[in-house]
């Protein structure tokens, strides 16, 4: 039974009014009921997190319950100590009454987030790490600013870092909270439960936007997807939560120039960002003296929106000993086909051989894909491709795309890459089997960096010039990589652009 009676499904203003004075009594009730039975204990945050158990941190636990969270990192990290409060008092004193309180290393208090100051109980600027687990859902969405606001004023600039994890958009409690029967909608994404407790779902795109607009750089973002099973009811359940990690920077973040790329020299203040016409960055490439031509081409992509991109002109195609700074003809045609095949492409990790510098089909594969790696053997291609992402990063969670060199056959680079993000399900690429002599190459480090216990997918498109298809083919069964006869073939929008036959490493399926 409800605690109050929902009027409709669009709550009153006075009503939200009401619950969100309350939100200390629900809560309050809550702990009351069910004290320390009702959340288990979250040991993969140390797993997930491996920073959060290593060396000498002070965290802080906002909105800690009574420390589920807190507790076994502390276990986990004998060097470490923690704040931790909650508005519950309930939920504090049950904390409160753990040995490791009495011990001295976690201090807990009763503390509102979205009006207390935390630095009555936590000093400025001295907190490592900071965890907010399911609990901006909690808050009512016009004051979580507020809520990591004063957080951040805890953390140390430049250094301290928040984890977030919490219920994403299109979870199944969602599902049932959207039935217009039960009338507990409180907004977009905003609900009440039958308790009184509120809960939000997030998109990534919102919270990388709350989190920017408070100070903050994502430095990892990613959703969850799990089915859970009740098999006394013969239940399937789509259960959907976010988790990301933010760095506190103290000012609104765009795109932090290096983020994508920390091998390559950071672009300058100018190249990430809306330029002015005349100020298209490439003099960081170039001398005044062979300066090609620089051009500005916009597209518009269904799924994604429209994109401006900066290049040089066709002219400079041979002149250059590079190729990555002109947009190719297949790059569309293969951001297209990666949109248009949503199942393929979900919740895989996905890398891209020469990017050059177009943003094009990473920007698709970030739609569906968990994690995208862009690569290319350019230097300089790879400068202007970040300078194009940051142009065109409001249509995606570009915090999710890693930009890193790789010259085909080059066991530095392989390896690097390896090291950095390990291995992946899917290899795409665009016009990038032009020269019959890098094929060899190219499927080599392809194949050392495909994922060896999945089944794994190579996906290319080009327009067909010297190097055959059936050259190709023969190149990547060299390597394993064997031809999928059912996507042989696939044509795209325009007759002279082909998918080369998808390849799937045969022994590995």
């Amino acid at each position: 039974m409800p605690i109050y009676s929902v009027p409709s499904s669009l709550q009153t203003l006075q009503r939200i009014d009401q619950l969100e004075v309350g939100a200390a009594k629900y809560w309050e009730l809550f702990y009351q009921r069910n004290g320390n039975r009702f959340f288990s204990d979250r040991h993969y945050l140390e797993k997930e997190v491996p920073d959060l158990v290593s060396g000498p941190l002070t965290l802080l636990e906002a909105g800690c319950g009574v420390g589920n969270a807190i507790l076994p990192l502390l276990e986990a990290n004998l060097q470490a100590t923690a704040y931790a409060c909650d508005f519950s008092p309930s939920a504090v004193e049950i904390l409160r009454s753990h040995p490791m309180h009495k011990a001295g290393r976690v201090h807990a208090f009763v503390a509102d987030l979205t009006a207390d100051d935390l630095a009555s109980n936590v000093p400025e600027a001295s907190i490592d790490f900071c965890t907010l687990i399911f609990v901006l859902s909690a808050i009512d969405p016009s004051k979580m600013p507020q809520v990591l606001q004063n957080i951040g004023r805890t953390l140390k600039v430049g250094v301290g870092r928040v984890l977030v994890r919490d219920y994403a958009e299109g979870d199944l409690a969602q599902a049932r909270l959207s039935k217009p029967t039960r009338q507990q909608q409180l907004g977009d994404n905003f609900f009440v439960r039958g308790d009184g407790t509120r809960a939000f779902y997030f998109s990534e795109e919102k919270l990388l936007e709350l989190f920017r607009r408070s100070g903050f750089r994502c430095m990892d973002m990613h959703v969850h997807e799990r089915q859970v099973e009740n098999r006394a009811k013969a239940l399937t359940m789509d259960r959907r939560w976010i988790q990301a990690v933010f760095i506190y920077t103290g000012r609104e973040e765009e795109v932090a120039p290096g983020a994508l790329h920390p091998e390559l020299p950071a672009c300058s203040d100018e190249w990430i960002g809306a330029p002015a016409d005349d100020e298209l960055g490439t003099d960081m490439l170039f001398s005044e003296a062979d300066r090609p031509e620089e051009i500005t081409e916009e597209l518009d992509i269904e799924g994604l929106g429209h994109l401006v991109l900066r290049s040089i002109s066709r002219i400079h195609r041979h002149t250059l000993t590079h190729t990555g700074l002109m947009h190719w003809e297949s790059g569309p045609a293969l951001a297209r086909f990666i949109l248009s095949n949503p199942s393929v492409f979900a919740g895989t990790r996905m890398l891209e051989v020469g990017c050059g510098s177009n943003p094009l089909v990473a920007f698709a594969a970030l739609r569906h894909c968990r994690m995208a790696a862009a690569s290319d053997g350019s230097p300089e291609a790879l400068a202007l491709m970040e300078a194009n992402v940051g142009l065109n990063a409001s249509l995606v969670v570009v915090e999710r795309l890693r930009l890193r060199q790789l010259r085909w056959g080059d066991a530095v680079h392989v390896d690097a890459l390896l090291q950095g993000l390990g291995h992946f399900d899917i290899v795409v690429g665009a016009d990038v089997v032009y020269v019959e002599e890098a094929v060899p190459a190219l499927f080599d480090s392809i194949a050392r960096l495909l994922d060896p216990c999945r089944k794994v997918l190579v996906m290319l498109c080009h327009v067909t010039r010297r190097v055959s298809e059936q050259r190709v083919i023969d190149r990547a069964a060299d390597v394993g990589l064997i031809p999928m006869q059912e996507a042989a073939g696939c044509l795209t929008q325009r007759t002279n652009l082909r998918l080369c036959p998808s390849l799937t490493l045969g022994v590995r399926g």
